[in-house]
């Protein structure tokens, strides 16, 4: 019995670091998607079990958007890749449900060990 690959969604980055793409493409299903595509309708559409979403500066609108995706999708993981903003910010995303936030710039193993511990938590 073949076991399903967990589903990545990369959100909103324009230029996705090759060696992280990579990596994350060997361990996970990766679907990567700009910001010109309705983000609830694709998960609707196609499942996911998080979310790396790349925000070079933070609205009131992303976080919003967060808020949106965790009411309709509760058991979607979201990490922020942050380009830079205030921890004011910072804080509302996180209580507006994202799981975790790495500022850039970041080591590319750690984001990948702190998305297979998110995922391991969420199963268990």
């Amino acid at each position: 019995m073949q076991t399903r690959k967990t589903k990545i969604i990369l959100y909103g980055a324009d230029a996705p670091d090759a060696a992280l793409k990579q990596a994350l493409q060997q361990l996970f299903n990766l679907k990567t998607i700009d910001k010109d595509v309705e983000l609830s309708n694709f998960i609707a559409r196609n499942g996911g079990d998080l979310i790396l979403w790349e925000i070079l500066h933070t609205e009131h609108s992303e976080v919003n958007s967060i808020r949106l995706i965790k009411l309709k999708f509760p058991e979607i993981k979201i990490i922020i890749i942050n380009g830079g903003s205030g921890t004011k910010i910072a804080a509302e995303l996180l209580t507006a449900g994202a799981s975790d936030i790495f500022p850039r710039p970041f080591d590319n193993d750690l984001l990948i060990d702190r998305i297979i511990a998110l995922l391991r938590i969420a199963n268990d």
